[in-house]
């Protein structure tokens, strides 16, 4: 084109992508040349190009991918659906577009849209197999795992560790990215040792395909590896990986990247879990800090991080300022996904626990009943420990109203739940067993209410030896009916004596 006029750019030159217009057949970007001083923006961009893997994706998709790894959903959806129209004839192409399209819609929550893609892209790669089309089955997981259909997840998971363990080396990090996400179906399935096994194999991989331990995905690896402990009681043990994740985080992530947000959200519910409250505010507050500057404000990760501290703060004596973000959590959750209305039902549970403590025993029943119907919708068959805390806290209800009866049904539905799902001396079991024996104890039934302390105090010495503010309790209440029931003997000699 001998008309065609030039525009050059300096290397290394960083713009603000404001805009694209399309006019015709000429797309017109507008650009805001970014300053020196924009340090974060300089860190975020080079974070980038180091996530983004130049060899398995082609120089046209680039700027979706850049749009898409930056947050901006609605601008990468515009860009791949404008491509779709000019890659009529590239099938290789089609089928990652079409991928990418569907992702873009999974992190929107709509998954109908998301399948749709994720099938279209299955017909132009499933007449051989290849990597692209081990991609697609991986994505499908992850929308049957978003939306709790497992059985699925693990299935497409498989077929797609399938395909890369015969077409890659065997410490490809692709295949360390499968055993990643077959621990992470594991994981929701509440089948922690098979979590584990895949979460160590991918760590395993790691260690050689990623040639640098300070790589962002081992700190990945190692946050999903304390998770693992963390839901099995063992909160030292997962605070020591959550240490190392954000070791390793910080020296490998620009500032204010979302995944900071994720490791100290854990750190605080681990401190938490220990009673270190003051040092678990600190940890949430700044989860809430990276995803405010990071992401939208009706994003869901918002939400959560305002319950959490709503949390902190019920326990830390300040009512009033718990109650407030109990609400903006709830504000924020109106999603329909299985995932957003899990998270829901658990703020309408913290605010029926909020309304319990102050004793409003009619308002916290009206959020605990809200958080069971969502719940039963969610699990009705399956066990679930988000329905044992349902059945615990609503046996709590009836107990703290003299409705003893109603208690112990409760309470021993949450306590089945419990022993199905969890190991056997998991803190949680612990609690339900706890609250059994203050059941029994009030109808005066103190051998009994004995026999399911003395249990309880078992299982808090093993899963959480540090933990001795629970022990304490747990000793002094056996203490307090053990009293009780010689006092009822010696009442009981008395008058037979007389």
């Amino acid at each position: 084109m001998p008309h065609e006029d030039k525009i050059l750019f300096a290397m290394n030159t960083i713009f603000r992508l404001k805009d694209v217009e399309n006019c015709g057949s000429i797309s017109i970007i507008h650009l805001t040349l970014s300053n020196n001083n924009e340090q974060n923006l300089t860190d975020l961009v080079s974070h980038f190009k180091k996530e983004i893997d130049e060899d398995q994706i082609p120089p046209v998709l680039m700027l979706g991918e850049f749009l898409w790894k930056m947050g901006d959903y609605g601008r990468a959806d515009r860009y791949y659906r404008m491509m779709l129209k000019e890659l009529s004839s590239d099938r290789k192409l089609i089928g990652k577009v079409c991928n990418n399209i569907g992702l873009i819609a999974l992190e929107k929550g709509d998954f109908r849209v998301a399948m749709r893609y994720f099938q279209k892209a299955l017909r132009f790669q499933q007449s051989t197999e290849t990597l692209d089309l081990a991609e697609t089955y991986s994505n499908i997981a992850l929308l049957h795992d978003m939306r709790e259909e497992l059985e699925q997840a693990i299935h497409y998971n498989k077929k797609s560790l399938e395909i890369r363990l015969r077409l890659l080396p065997d410490n490809d990090k692709y295949i360390g990215l499968s055993y990643n996400n077959l621990g992470l179906t594991y994981f929701h399935c509440h089948d922690f040792p098979q979590a584990l096994r895949y979460y160590e194999k991918a760590r395993s991989i790691q260690s050689v395909s990623l040639g640098s331990s300070d790589h962002f995905d081992h700190a990945t690896t190692l946050n999903n590896i304390g998770l693992v402990h963390f839901e099995q009681g063992q909160y030292e043990h997962a605070l020591t990986f959550y240490k190392e994740a954000l070791a390793i985080s910080e020296r490998s992530l620009p500032a204010q990247h979302p995944q900071f947000a994720d490791i100290y959200n854990n750190f605080g519910s681990t401190l938490e879990k220990l009673g270190e409250l003051d040092d678990a505010l600190v940890m949430f507050q700044k989860a809430l800090d990276v995803r405010l500057a990071a992401l939208l404000v009706n994003h869901p990760n918002i939400a959560e991080s305002y319950n959490n501290l709503a949390n902190v703060l019920e326990a830390l004596g300040r009512p009033d300022e718990a109650c407030a973000h109990f609400f903006r959590a709830l504000k924020y959750s109106d999603g329909t996904s299985p995932a957003a209305q899990r998270a829901r039902a658990m703020y309408l549970n913290n605010i029926g626990e909020y309304f319990s403590k102050q004793e409003n025993f009619i308002q916290a029943t009206k959020y605990h009943q809200e958080a069971l119907r969502i719940r039963l919708r969610l699990f009705s068959r399956k066990k679930n420990p988000d329905l044992a805390m349902s059945y615990n806290n609503i046996g709590l209800l009836f107990y703290y109203q003299y409705q003893f009866d109603k208690a112990l049904h409760y309470h021993f539905r949450a306590l089945t739940i419990r022993r199905e799902v969890h190991a056997l001396n998991h803190p949680k079991i612990a609690i339900s067993l706890f609250n059994i024996a203050l059941v029994y104890s009030e109808l005066g039934q103190c051998e009994i209410a004995l026999d399911y302390l003395r249990q309880a105090l078992d299982i808090r010495k093993q899963a959480s030896p540090s933990d001795h503010q629970q022990i304490e309790i747990t000793q002094d209440e056996i203490n307090f009916v053990t009293q009780k029931l010689n006092d009822m003997k010696n009442r009981g000699s008395t008058i037979h004596k007389s």
